[in-house]
């Protein structure tokens, strides 16, 4: 089993989005499945190259979902490097930085998606963190965010605020094959 990382922004906007109540989130590998999908029964999020889905709700953004109402809600997710990784992998958790703390004791492989089929620093370095945490070593989150800020200038400065908010959330996510839910929320 793996844990998909995909900090920038994918991991990030499903655990913001299950932490704000949202039911599940439901993972898009492209837009031809957005035909099977009941749109009026659910909030559209995603990006494609990093710029919002025209005629969807929110961008792949956890910023734009810290106050949207997802009580209860689907929440379906679409972009371009993230889900199609969660969908290919099938059964597996979701991390950050975000639960770090819920993530590193999981028998688990850290995956770092990267973007485009080439390395992400921020992914990279949250899976460093992961092994490091999981063998009683603490990372020295300054200098990773510093590493991190200095390297990445594509995304939002909101974004980037959240995304490196160590451990702010203990959600679980997990995809089961169809769906993310939290874990905590299923015991």
């Amino acid at each position: 089993m793996k844990i998909i990382l995909d900090v920038f922004r994918t991991s990030s906007t499903i655990i913001v989005a299950l932490a704000s109540g949202a039911k599940e989130v439901l993972p898009l590998s492209d837009t031809s499945d957005l035909d099977k999908i009941d749109k009026d029964k659910c909030i559209l999020a995603g990006e494609y190259k990093q710029k919002k889905i025209d005629g969807f709700d929110f961008d792949n953004s956890p910023f734009e979902l810290l106050n949207a109402d997802l009580e209860g809600k689907t929440l379906v997710l679409l972009t371009t490097n993230g889900t199609k990784a969660i969908v290919k992998e099938g059964p597996c958790y979701i991390g950050s930085f975000l639960n770090i703390g819920k993530v590193k004791n999981l028998e688990a492989v850290p995956y770092p998606v990267g973007r485009l089929g080439e390395p992400a620093i921020e992914d990279d370095l949250c899976a460093s963190s992961i092994l490091l945490e999981r063998h009683g070593i603490k990372p020295d989150y300054e200098t990773i965010k510093k590493k991190i800020a200095e390297s990445v200038r594509r995304i939002p400065k909101e974004d980037f605020e959240i995304c490196m908010d160590i451990d702010r959330y203990s959600v679980l996510p997990y995809f089961d094959g169809k769906r993310i839910v939290d874990l905590n929320k299923m015991r």
